[in-house]
């Protein structure tokens, strides 16, 4: 697992009190347990791509948020052809802003309270094969 900059956002706001009272935040291991079970866990690593490093030095590094926005473009290109149009004719890039977005799993892009619902949702879809 790589250490990065978008894992240390997920894990401050994972230990963000989620209650008015401020007592109700996650502790730091079980946020440390939580985020391994999601990157490096043979039983899970739902996200194993989004912040795995290579195995050997040299090894092409599958980097999930890139792949992601490829994808975007692709559906972009395919549903919505005049905004991919658009888009490219001002040369703005996907990845400017969806790789982060995707990197830090919506961290600083949504409301607080929007984000962790969005985060019970896509947690709880990892689970499932």
């Amino acid at each position: 697992v790589a250490c990065c900059a978008s894992l240390l956002v997920i894990a401050y706001y994972m230990l963000l009190p989620q209650r008015a009272g401020g007592a109700c935040g996650l502790s730091e291991s079980a946020v440390f347990w939580l985020l391994y079970t999601l990157v490096g866990s043979r039983t899970n690593g739902a996200f194993r791509d989004y912040f795995a490093a290579p195995v050997r030095p040299g090894d092409r590094c599958k980097c999930g948020p890139m792949e992601d926005v490829f994808l975007l473009d692709c559906a972009l290109a395919v549903h919505e052809p005049e905004l991919w149009a658009r888009l490219h004719a001002l040369g703005c890039h996907l990845a400017w802003v969806f790789c982060g977005a995707f990197a830090q799993l919506f961290a600083q892009y949504l409301p607080t309270g929007s984000l962790f619902r969005f985060w019970d949702i896509l947690l709880a879809e990892s689970t499932n094969p």
